[in-house]
């Protein structure tokens, strides 16, 4: 297992490399200029122009300013933000909790739909629960997160007035954001958990299961949800690697202080060193995640263990 997780963090290596040169350079080449963007509404002189532009190293060739950022990469410095002055690492650090925070619960309650709605419409196939799930799976799949947070903002904040509209802060800030978020989620994670039970529910096993005269709930959750969860935890966890990165539309509509808005008000402000600290991360979040998932299957799959150790 130690030699698996080795391998999988030298592979890291050149995906954040090759990602950091990709982002790079579509930034380089783009017709936003980062210094008038920064100067924009204080009518700058031509001498403040080029002293921004020499004071943020941007009066160099690109090649040179790219080797200069990588070699600070390699040492583990993701640069300093244009716009703040701060080290982008710090800033994004700062960020972090409240992503962390807002993507737990999304999963939170992905799992708490998704599982049941997938279990049931597989024990129940092509009843109305069935296709009243595989409805509401379609329905998160294809809803947007920006459409469905405006309307909740609208019923429970507006009409009702029972939750903020945005902001941070106890869990009532954390509801609507949470829900516009896991629920999107979850309508893939029902689909996969219905097909994944679906498969194992046919198995020769589980009739044996039956047969030995266990309880049908025993047989469902000891024997074949066990043996479906591979899948299942597959989509969860790129799913969570994803949020962790920065659920930019959901932070954006409810004002949510993470990773996300960072990114954009990097993007909006062209603040290179900002976005691409935040794909860096993005590729270690999601990295890490599916190392954990795939540290997981062993324990859910003693064969998988076997294989990892070979």
């Amino acid at each position: 297992m130690s030699r698996y997780i080795f391998r999988r963090v030298l592979q890291l290596i050149p995906v954040i490399l090759g990602a950091s040169a990709i982002i790079f350079f579509i930034l380089s080449y783009s017709n936003q200029d980062p210094v008038m963007m920064l100067l924009a509404g204080t009518d700058p002189t031509l001498e403040q122009i080029e002293m921004t532009r020499h004071q943020l190293g941007l009066d160099r060739p690109i090649w040179i300013q790219f080797f200069s950022y990588m070699g600070g990469l390699v040492r583990g410095d993701l640069g300093v933000s244009y716009s703040t002055g701060r080290e982008v690492f710090k800033e994004y650090m700062l960020r972090f909790p409240a992503t962390l925070k807002l993507a737990f619960w999304a999963l939170f309650v992905s799992v708490l739909i998704s599982i049941p709605i997938g279990i049931v419409s597989a024990i129940k196939q092509y009843s109305w629960f069935d296709n009243f799930g595989m409805t509401f799976a379609m329905l998160g799949v294809a809803t947007p997160n920006f459409w469905l947070g405006l309307m909740l903002i609208i019923l429970f904040s507006v009409q009702l007035g029972w939750l903020p509209a945005g902001g941070y802060g106890g869990l009532k800030f954390l509801i609507l954001p949470a829900i516009t978020l896991g629920t999107g989620q979850a309508g893939l994670a029902t689909r996969m958990t219905r097909s994944s039970m679906l498969e194992v529910i046919r198995q020769d096993y589980i009739r044996t299961a039956r047969a030995k005269g266990l309880s049908e709930k025993v047989v469902i959750i000891k024997h074949a949800l066990k043996n479906a969860l591979i899948p299942i935890v597959t989509v969860l966890g790129v799913q969570f690697g994803h949020a962790l990165g920065g659920a930019m539309i959901t932070e954006t509509i409810f004002s949510w202080p993470g990773v996300g808005r960072l990114m954009i008000d990097g993007i909006n402000k062209y603040d290179r060193p900002v976005v691409i600290g935040c794909v860096i991360m993005l590729c270690i979040m999601v990295s890490v995640v599916n190392l954990a998932v795939d540290i997981l299957y062993a324990y859910l799959d003693p064969r998988i263990k076997a294989g990892y150790s070979k």
